[in-house]
């Protein structure tokens, strides 16, 4: 579902007065069960109370989602003894993230050296 049709149901319902549990219920009776939560309902009401009706998505704060594969197979081809945790130190990312990365790649460790596995 389009999340800006989804954010301007939600201000729908609450210009309405709708409840935000009651909201993320009709919502998700009409669009489908987890289409939306109730806690998802209730941080937009908190915008749209507090002044905020812009229906778009503030930035989110934190570290960017998208991983950099290239560089893992860079530092990978410049020390392939190295742990993930040694790699994800170099990356900036977390362990298990570039563990997880490792594998979707088609990565194994065998002997303490990373392999590609067909």
């Amino acid at each position: 579902m389009d999340r800006t049709l989804l954010h301007q149901l939600m201000y729908y319902e609450y210009s309405l007065g709708t409840s935000a549990p009651e909201a993320a219920r009709k919502i998700n009776s009409v669009y489908g069960e987890g289409t939306v939560t109730d806690r998802t309902v209730r941080n937009w009401y908190h915008r749209f109370e507090n002044g905020d009706t812009s229906l778009q998505e503030q930035p989110k704060s934190g570290r960017p989602s998208k991983f950099d594969e290239n560089a893992l197979k860079e530092a990978l081809e410049a020390n392939p003894t190295a742990t993930t945790r040694e790699l994800a130190k170099v990356l900036g990312y977390g362990n298990s993230t570039v563990e997880r990365h490792l594998q979707s790649m088609g990565y194994r460790k065998i002997l303490d050296k990373w392999t590609l596995q067909n």
